[in-house]
């Protein structure tokens, strides 16, 4: 019986990274040889570059995704006593953006209809976009609701259409959190370009 054991890394980007390698290593040379580690040309170039492809005005780089939440929120004068929605399934992260813009998370449930998602043989394994169930979100407003995070997840994109009805029948903000789909698309709106912002993490 052979018993050798063979380690699989948890994460393996060398593939990826080889074709790449000289480019990122002249990139960040350049950066220390500038010293412009915070803000600076790169910076001003990826913003201007990520916003012209994700289709919107304007891209403002932060700490983390946590703080373009955080500061995006704020920023639309969201805070103490304001409620905003987001999914259970979301990412500590996003909890805690709203958490420190000064406003209560109110978790709603993930969306069961399993319509787009490729089918397998057995029906009983087929499983949920795990996006956010609008109709529950709709159930937890109250008239201390201001935003919604809508979480885009695995490169799927919660339907702007229905994010856009539910933003204009309740009266909130989209705020996205689109840190698992860039530059995804869906009913002809980019990920990040559905709400007054979005929040990526990179």
């Amino acid at each position: 019986m052979n018993t050798t054991l063979t380690t699989i890394p948890l994460v393996d980007l060398s593939e990826q990274h080889q074709p790449l390698q000289n480019q990122i290593d002249a990139a960040v040379r350049d950066v220390l040889q500038r010293g412009d580690f915070i803000l600076g040309k790169d910076l001003a170039e990826f913003e201007a570059a990520f916003a012209l492809k994700s289709g919107v005005s304007y891209g403002i780089g932060t700490g983390c995704g946590t703080d373009a939440i955080s500061l995006g929120l704020q920023a639309c004068g969201i805070g103490a006593n304001d409620e905003v929605i987001l999914p259970t399934n979301a990412f500590i992260a996003t909890l805690i953006g709203v958490i420190r813009a000064g406003a209560k998370p109110i978790l709603v449930d993930c969306d069961l209809d399993v319509r787009g998602v490729v089918r397998v043989a057995r029906p009983e394994y087929i499983e949920a976009t795990a996006l956010i169930d609008l109709e529950a979100a709709a159930k937890a407003i109250t008239t201390k609701t201001k935003a919604i995070v809508p979480l885009h997840l695995y490169g799927q994109m919660v339907s702007p259409r229905q994010l856009l009805d539910f933003a204009s029948a309740y009266n909130v903000l989209i705020f996205e959190d689109a840190a698992q789909a860039h530059l995804a698309q869906r009913e002809g709106y980019t990920a990040g370009g559905v709400g007054i912002a979005a929040a990526y993490s990179l």
